[in-house]
């Protein structure tokens, strides 16, 4: 239980400067008027413990999380995956579906969250069962700058490049289609 405890502690120490540099200078009253979250894409596959122990116990991050609180809710945005080139996301979506009852999973697309960020956010916290910002609130949310910004300059892809990946992708897409509906399988709505 020692290494789990570690492994815990490690990563939620790569929250400290957020938590001191955002969070803590935003306190009103006892309050906190922040929203914080892990959005790191590979939090839902990458499992150290499990690669470097060879791990019975806890075979995905679905089995550490369940472990930690079984009654978690879950959050997860998909996009393009030919876009992320890590997007085989019916493999990963199983091993929570295998753990968590789908009531307890929230399955949204970036795609959607950008074309109408008020009705995303009013769907997460229903899904969270908390009350709605208030709307002058939910107004400066939905404006604000985005931390998260494409400074690298990367190109558009090539075509054959783009035709690959579609073509690598495709079998995946379809199983996230059927395990939870075929508004997810990117085959059909690229």
């Amino acid at each position: 239980m020692g290494k789990e405890k570690q492994n815990l502690s490690v990563y939620l120490k790569h929250f400290y400067y957020a938590v001191q540099d955002d969070i803590l200078p935003q306190e009103k009253h006892g309050f906190y008027d922040v929203i914080f979250g892990d959005s790191s894409p590979d939090t839902i596959w990458f499992n150290l413990y499990y690669w470097s122990n060879n791990s019975t116990k806890f075979k995905s991050n679905a089995d550490v999380i369940h472990h930690l609180n079984p009654k978690t809710k879950i959050l997860v945005t998909l996009r393009n995956p030919r876009r992320v080139f890590i997007g085989i996301y019916s493999v990963n979506i199983e091993d929570f579906l295998r753990v968590f009852p789908r009531k307890q999973i929230f399955i949204s697309k970036l795609e959607d969250r950008k074309q109408n960020m008020t009705a995303a956010l009013e769907d997460i916290f229903a899904f969270l069962d908390i009350e709605p910002m208030d709307i002058e609130v939910m107004r400066r949310v939905v404006h604000m700058e985005k931390r998260a910004k494409n400074t690298h300059g990367v190109p558009d892809m090539y075509n054959k490049t783009k035709q690959l990946l579609e073509e690598f992708f495709k079998p995946f897409n379809d199983r996230l289609g059927e395990l939870i509906g075929q508004e997810y399988n990117y085959n059909l709505y690229p």
